[in-house]
């Protein structure tokens, strides 16, 4: 077995890749830390540490506070972007209710007969 960047590959160095499911489920993780726009730089920082299941001690403690603070901060960042899409979207449904009435407007006066 031998490692390419943080997963492990079992095999020869040619042929099909097979990774374990705890690979998988690792790579899976950090694309979706990457799909809820977390940075490049906080997901380097976050595997640094390296896996946490060969670590022991106060090894472990630093990653696992580590990614920890890592993932509060991120969550944080979340949470204010949530707030600025949820203004966004009233402001477009407000825009909408707007508009309809603008609509439902210039329907009324174009059915109206001319005097």
């Amino acid at each position: 077995m031998y490692s390419i960047g943080r997963a492990s590959r079992d095999g020869k160095p040619f042929g099909p890749r097979l990774y374990r499911d705890q690979d998988i489920q690792f790579i899976e993780f950090i694309h979706g830390l990457k799909e809820a726009g977390m940075k490049l730089g906080d997901i380097v920082a976050f595997v640094e540490g390296g896996c946490i299941s060969t670590q022991q001690g106060a090894e472990l403690a630093h990653t696992l506070e580590r990614r920890i603070s890592i993932l509060e901060q991120h969550a944080g960042r979340l949470e204010d972007q949530i707030a600025r899409l949820e203004a966004l979207k009233q402001l477009a449904r407000e825009k909408t209710v707007f508009y309809a009435a603008l609509l439902a407007e210039h329907r009324s006066l174009a059915a109206a007969p001319d005097r």
